[in-house]
């Protein structure tokens, strides 16, 4: 039998960009999945719209909730997938034809908990299949340990949106509550800091069959909420790795840094010389693959000697 693809969609008042996400399944290659819509409490016509398209496409089934967020949608998801594979895909995301078709083809063959994920592109938003330059950031694995590349290279190197990746269903019961429902943002990193611990193997597809949607409104884009949320997410992981000590350098190091890139007025440079301390303490294998100005890096490799 072939396997089925699971693909969790939640929607929060986004039921417009629905016909054109389903549609992106529908022109896919490889055509056995199943499509869960969880519409997580939408005030508006979403659900007549997600419900016009599951009768048009019996591939397509809606669940509905009370509204509980993102997290909350994704987790309640889960339970109605029956796939031998999980892909999430956001109402206002797309993804290319071939993606299934290119993940299969390696994944079928490879060891059970293997990870496979594509490249990306940012897509204008109000057409996304135009691509635009919104700072797109690298989503190769450099690290001979991939939890070190989630956990020093996050947001300011490196980033796979989760869309990207097509993810074994049994790495899933290892996982309680996959997305933490407490973190307001920064729950897909939290997640991948969880199956980069299970996964075996991670295999990069190098091309770009994922799009992410570039969205005006996008929290995203507030600087605040997303430097506040990721260092609670941070937080956490330092908990739970506290006896790795090269995770917990990493993890020190990516706070400091992301307390620099989302700094503000004259603490900016407060959370950079910060940076630059935790950067020297790196273990040495991840502080000679992160880029950075030569300065930066002759200073720290003197440390070292």
């Amino acid at each position: 039998m072939r396997s089925l693809v699971s693909v969790i969609i939640p929607c929060y008042m986004q039921g417009h960009f629905l016909p054109e996400c389903i549609a992106s399944l529908q022109a896919q290659t490889y055509d056995n999945w199943q499509a869960i819509i969880i519409n997580d409490g939408s005030p508006d016509n979403t659900h007549a719209i997600a419900s016009g398209l599951a009768s048009a496409d019996k591939r397509v089934m809606v669940v509905q909730k009370p509204n509980g967020g993102l997290s909350s949608a994704r987790n309640f998801g889960l339970q109605y997938a029956t796939g031998d594979y999980l892909q999430f895909l956001d109402a206002d995301d797309l993804l290319l034809p071939r993606k299934f078709e290119a993940h299969l083809r390696i994944a079928d063959i490879s060891a059970p908990r293997t990870v496979t994920y594509t490249d990306y592109f940012h897509g204008d938003y109000e057409n996304p299949r135009v691509r635009i330059d919104a700072g797109r950031l690298s989503c190769r694995l450099i690290m001979a340990r991939a939890l070190l590349d989630f956990a020093a290279r996050w947001e300011h190197e490196f980033s796979i949106p989760i869309h990207s990746a097509l993810f074994p269903i049994h790495l899933f019961p290892q996982i309680a509550h996959p997305f933490d429902e407490t973190l307001p943002n920064h729950e897909d990193w939290d997640l991948w800091m969880r199956i980069v611990r299970e996964a075996t193997e991670f295999t990069y597809i190098p091309e770009e069959l994922a799009i992410y949607r570039y969205g005006k409104n996008s929290m995203s884009r507030d600087p605040t909420k997303m430097r506040s949320g990721f260092n609670l997410a941070i937080k956490k992981q330092l908990h739970l790795l506290r006896e790795d000590r090269e995770a917990a350098k990493c993890l020190r190091y990516l706070s400091y840094t992301n307390d620099h890139v989302h700094g503000f007025g004259l603490s900016k440079w407060a959370h950079r010389a910060a940076a630059f301390g935790a950067r020297c303490l790196l273990p040495l294998e991840v502080k000679r693959r992160l880029s950075g100005r030569s300065l930066f890096l002759k200073l720290s490799r003197l440390y070292h000697r």
